[in-house]
């Protein structure tokens, strides 16, 4: 039934919208990934969101390249305080 009335959303949303919901969830995943603790419900699900096939089908959707994307959530991973560092110095 979800599935159902998730078809029925993206069949009425504009293109663009839809693209910027997509992206917009991409985005969030990577921040919980940089600013939640591997013992957080929100990094594990972020970290399971990239292994899945959702992730697979925004990705396709966006046009990106997952391969890219897989290795560079690796590397978030590995070092989270680098990429934390790096965005608050951005401010």
């Amino acid at each position: 039934m979800c599935y159902i009335y998730l078809e029925v959303v993206v069949m009425i949303m504009d293109p663009a919208t839809l693209r910027q919901l997509a992206a917009s969830i991409i985005y969030r995943a990577v921040l919980d990934l940089i600013y939640k603790d591997e013992s957080s419900p929100y990094w594990h699900s972020a970290k399971t969101f990239f292994d899945s096939a959702w992730f697979e089908d925004l990705a396709e959707y966006l046009g990106y390249d997952t391969a890219a994307v897989k290795k560079a959530v690796e590397k978030i991973c590995a070092n989270p305080q680098h990429y934390k560092a790096l965005l608050r110095s951005l401010n």
